[in-house]
């Protein structure tokens, strides 16, 4: 067997055929070009072949074999030397052969993975050997000269693989497409509404129901400020095609246009309202890109609205040809996690003091209402006029089940019991007993909040420009004071968190 060498192609393993199975060659040379890619397939397992190559009686070799589930890449044979593959001389002197593990006449085997390892290594062939990446010179089994019959086709045995599923459109889109991020992006961050960055490498942190714009963020770029979109280079040979609004000649359309969209062809969880479909984003801001410019793909997220828990997602160009030929995802990988959390929603106090309190900031800062008792009035007598209900109306940002809490601020003399009335979808009471010493959140209850209703201008509505065209979700809360006992009414902020999934639904609660 001969000695251990250097892949021509780095990604490969090496697994040497027998030396009675190949012509040691001095290739490329004045005297034997190389210009031809032929394609094959074993009508087997890869290692089948791997091992039949390096058998001394086989007398036939090739200078790849390629897995069709793994994409695992073995160079039996040194692009130098000629592999006996073609069943033709001529052939097999200016050609570089690559078997492929499956059955030209068996459905189901020449897997995606299998196809973008072997267009992967068909480029790098191609560049250092200066072979054009079209159908004349990256050729089937099938097209190979009969020499001993002209006329006639597969070599020597009128072969005819690799078969009618051998997918040539999608295999040669990939061998002519490449894109490539720039190379001094540091990683990827979330233009959030105020402004604020993710860090690099971190899940994104949004909301349900929120959406952001995500952007590139290069290392060099002055304050690390990222780009307001992606940009992607095209390291292929055809022209990245962007979607028109307007109608689109025939002939454009056979090419395909070129998107941004999910690299699984599954719709996407974090789809916006801008996309042009749930699994493709859009096409190039920059219009049509032609190979080695760079074109800008923006990318808007939105967090669904019934899921809290983290997502990752990958993205990629993909051609998009007519039907009934099927989409090419391409070049480099965009990852994307993004961690989903409950919306947390601080409602003030309400500024306008209800009538039968007085109101008294607590050390801290915080606001309570003190109900001093009547002159005169007797332990237990009710005070009159009995104090007016506090009332907190917010908007929510979406439907759904809110936890709500209510801050408890220090201090003593507290009434006994508060009455909370949350006008959810149903109108429930809670009491909480204020007389607990310490301070902080105290949860009243988890209430389901529909969409519908109207809010006060006086309540404003902060989620406006967070959530544009969704109608505002009311969430009203009055607070009902014990008109018995004088003291302290333990009525400060109220806290919305949420909204959480339904139970059976999708996401874990936080």
């Amino acid at each position: 067997m001969p000695v251990a060498e250097t892949p021509d192609f780095l990604g490969a393993v090496w697994e040497p055929a027998a030396p009675t199975n190949f012509k040691p060659s001095a290739r490329p040379s004045a005297d034997q070009i190389i210009d031809r890619i032929v394609i094959h397939d074993i009508e087997g397992l890869a290692l089948s072949a791997v091992r039949w190559f390096q058998n001394p009686k086989a007398q036939v070799s090739s200078h790849y074999v390629i897995d069709a589930q793994t994409g695992m890449v073995y160079q039996q044979v040194k692009e130098r030397d000629v592999a006996w593959h073609a069943g033709d001389r001529i052939t097999n002197t200016r050609s570089v052969g690559i078997e492929h593990g499956g059955y030209a006449y068996r459905p189901g085997f020449f897997s995606i993975t299998q196809y973008e390892a072997s267009a992967k290594l068909v480029r790098d062939i191609s560049q250092r050997h200066n072979i054009p990446r079209d159908r004349e010179h990256i050729i089937g089994h099938f097209e190979v000269p009969d020499t001993a019959n002209p006329g006639k086709f597969g070599g020597r045995g009128g072969h005819t693989d690799p078969g009618p599923y051998w997918d040539w459109d999608y295999f040669m889109t990939l061998v002519r497409n490449d894109a490539k991020l720039p190379p001094n992006v540091s990683g990827i961050a979330l233009l959030l509404p105020s402004s604020l960055l993710s860090y690099p490498g971190s899940p994104f942190v949004l909301r349900p129901g929120e959406t952001v714009t995500a952007t590139f963020r290069g290392a060099n770029v002055l304050r690390n400020i990222p780009e307001s979109a992606f940009t992607l280079t095209n390291h292929g040979d055809d022209m990245w095609l962007a979607d028109r609004k307007d109608k689109q000649e025939t002939e454009r359309r056979k090419a395909g246009t070129v998107f941004l969209g999910t690299a699984s062809g599954q719709d996407s969880r974090l789809a916006a309202a801008d996309w042009i479909s749930p699994r493709y984003v859009g096409s190039s801001a920059d219009g049509d890109i032609a190979p080695g410019d760079s074109g800008k793909f923006a990318m808007s997220l939105r967090a669904p609205g019934d899921f809290l828990g983290e997502i990752t997602e990958m993205f990629r160009l993909i051609n998009v040809p007519p039907a009934p030929r099927q989409p090419v995802p391409f070049g480099d990988m965009i990852t994307l996690s993004v961690r989903i959390d409950p919306w947390d929603i601080t409602v003030p106090i309400p500024p306008a003091l209800p009538s039968g309190w007085t109101p008294k900031t607590m050390p801290g800062g915080a606001r309570v209402y003190w109900r001093k008792s009547v002159p005169g009035a007797k332990k237990g007598e009710r005070t009159t006029p009995a104090p007016q209900p506090v009332v907190w109306e917010t908007n929510l940002p979406l439907p759904g089940d809110w936890d709500v809490y209510v801050r408890f601020p220090g201090g003593s003399g507290r009434t006994a019991a508060a009455s909370y009335a949350v006008n959810a979808s149903v109108l429930q009471k809670t009491t909480l007993d204020q007389r607990t010493r310490g301070s902080g959140w105290r949860k009243v209850g988890r209430y389901r909040f529909e969409t519908g209703g109207t809010v006060p201008a006086s309540a404003g509505n902060t989620f406006a420009s967070t959530l544009p065209g969704k109608p505002p979700v009311q969430a009203t809360v009055i607070l009902e004071a014990d008109a018995v006992t004088p003291g302290v009414l333990a009525a400060g902020d109220l806290r919305f968190v949420g909204p959480f999934p339904a139970a059976g639904g999708s996401g874990t609660p936080k």
